[in-house]
């Protein structure tokens, strides 16, 4: 479940909580001379800090390099609170302070592709997924061992925030793309060979997540999906796909969903009734005016 988080606005400060932070976090954190900088950062700089129950488990530090740019220059989560949204929540409400400021936009630094790093791909997904998009390669920036990527996005104006689709002049594409079927890792083999007679269209598997077999239904543009759960009860959710995953997470909060955790480059959310269901980015090669829907203001 999506734990309850406070945002607290900072102007400086909370060197002293980034460190704390920052000593759980070793695989990210390793380096003892960016630390330093990172804790020197968040004592003069503004951000935002997450709590939860009165404990300071993530933090985001902002760095100002003109009055229209600006970067985040830390964004870091205490370990047990990972996958809880929170550092989603950090960087919704930086963007909206850089709003009200003026700010279009905005950048982050990290660790390039070109040096495999499993933790770090997660890092890149969840960037992207927030709308960032590559802008150049660093080889050196940091050192030969740390190439950097940066990444930008447009900071939506603040008239706009509100509006469905503010992420994108022309708005965005989702539709409900796949139905997939829960279930536990005894009964797998079972169902899925259960659900390729009753359709009629043998499901394979996946060769990027072994735990799915899938397969488009016939005379529909949508697929069908048996996944394998590692625990939990078995059950039936949906996919919901989208050309922005940002603004279409932030239409269906105002609808009354809430996050949960970020899998995979996708975010899992639970609707009013607390059931599951998961939003996916897609492109707009597939979602089109003709099978999805599309939102803007």
């Amino acid at each position: 479940m999506e734990a309850s988080v406070a945002l607290r606005d900072v102007t400086g400060g909370e060197g002293r909580a980034c460190a704390e932070i920052l000593a759980l976090l070793p695989t990210w954190f390793g380096i003892p001379e960016s630390n330093q900088d990172y804790v020197a950062t968040a004592e003069t700089h503004p951000g935002v800090i997450a709590t939860v129950g009165g404990d300071d488990v993530g933090i985001t530090t902002v760095k100002r390099h003109s009055p229209y740019a600006a970067e985040v220059y830390l964004m870091a989560v205490k370990p047990a609170y990972h996958r809880h949204g929170i550092g989603w929540q950090m960087l919704r409400r930086v963007e909206q302070r850089l709003a009200e400021e003026g700010v279009e936009f905005l950048q982050v630094k990290t660790l390039s592709a070109t040096r495999p790093d499993a933790g770090y791909a997660k890092t890149r997904a969840f960037w992207l997924a927030f709308g960032f998009r590559p802008l150049e390669e660093h080889p050196t920036l940091w050192d030969a061992e740390n190439p950097a990527l940066q990444l930008v996005k447009a900071v939506a104006p603040e008239a706009a925030r509100d509006q469905p689709g503010a992420t994108d002049p022309v708005g965005h594409r989702s539709r409900i793309d796949k139905i997939v079927i829960d279930v536990a890792p005894a009964d797998h083999t079972r169902e899925v060979a259960f659900w390729s007679a009753a359709t009629g269209r043998g499901l394979t598997p996946s060769t990027q997540f072994p735990e799915y077999h899938w397969g488009e239904l016939p005379g529909q543009d949508i697929g069908l999906l048996v996944q394998r759960l590692g625990d939990g009860a078995s059950r039936v959710h949906v996919d919901i796909h989208a050309t922005d995953v940002e603004a279409e997470v932030a239409r269906l909060e105002r609808l009354g969903a809430t996050l949960v955790q970020h899998v995979h480059g996708w975010w899992v959310m639970l609707d009013p009734a607390g059931l599951p269901f998961c939003v996916v980015p897609d492109d707009g090669e597939r979602l089109r005016d003709e099978n999805a829907a599309r939102w803007h203001g």
